[in-house]
């Protein structure tokens, strides 16, 4: 069975995903979901996107490399710009196949969750910017300009679980929110390994982190390039693991089997 590479969004854990990872991991999925080092509430911390996608990439290369495995990378948020970034050709499954490369697998599919699929020199606040919503970064954010510029939502309840009916679930996932620097935000991305990867978009229609119309500028820009994708749009908040697990878990297995 497929592998999976789940991973987390900006000042989230993977704790943050736990029911949906078990409830991946209970229909016999491997499960793999690494910490990235840019969340963290260390103000000392100097780790930003170069250190998460290093974290990500060398799980990728260990299970493909060395255990030739079959991997799902699904990918929330700004996770989608480190697992873009961290997925070098060379572990992708079609490279593999064209290099015969004596280690099997590589990554076979890429399932963007509410999540930033940068064209190379796009960042997010440059693709926030684009639709008219920088301005609201320190109305929402806590900047952290007395914390070595590591950010933290000031509304998380609104941006991130809108449609959460649990409000002791809620109070529990805001709870365990960590900082994050803003450089991850305004560094450009690199990569548009999406274009040799099969890849689905689960697109959330009443986000208020990543709105509606910056997932359909992402998107756009992608189609104009010719490549073709999967989009699954589900009326929910920014976390359909929460909201939309089942769907969610759907989703993967639709994806496995084809």
């Amino acid at each position: 069975m497929t592998t999976i590479v789940f991973v987390h969004g900006a000042w989230h854990t993977p704790a943050h995903y736990e029911a949906y990872l078990f409830a991946l991991r209970a229909q016999g999925f491997p499960v793999y979901s690494p910490q990235l080092p840019s969340c963290s509430n260390d103000d000392d911390s100097t780790s930003g996107l170069a250190d998460d996608v290093a974290c990500v990439r060398e799980l990728l290369s260990h299970l493909i490399d060395t255990q030739g495995r079959s991997v799902l990378m699904i990918m929330h948020s700004y996770g989608g710009v480190v697992g873009t970034e961290a997925l070098l050709p060379s572990l992708t499954a079609s490279q593999r196949s064209k290099d015969g490369s004596e280690s099997h697998g590589g990554v076979t599919h890429l399932l963007y969750v509410a999540a930033y699929a940068l064209q190379a020199g796009n960042s997010v606040s440059g693709t926030l910017e684009e639709c008219g919503w920088a301005h609201l970064w320190p109305l929402n954010f806590d900047l952290g300009e007395d914390r070595g510029g590591r950010t933290l939502p000031r509304y998380p309840k609104m941006m991130f679980y809108g449609d959460v009916a649990d409000e002791d679930l809620v109070e529990r996932e805001t709870r365990m929110l960590l900082r994050i620097p803003m450089s991850v935000f305004t560094t450009p991305a690199s990569s548009e390994v999406w274009r040799d990867v099969p890849f689905t978009y689960v697109s959330t229609l009443q986000d208020n982190a990543l709105p509606k119309n910056a997932q359909d500028l992402m998107l756009n820009k992608i189609r104009a390039k010719g490549v073709q994708f999967s989009l699954v749009e589900l009326d929910t908040c920014h976390t359909p693991f929460l909201t939309r697990q089942e769907e969610m878990v759907k989703i993967v297995r639709d994806i496995d089997s084809c």
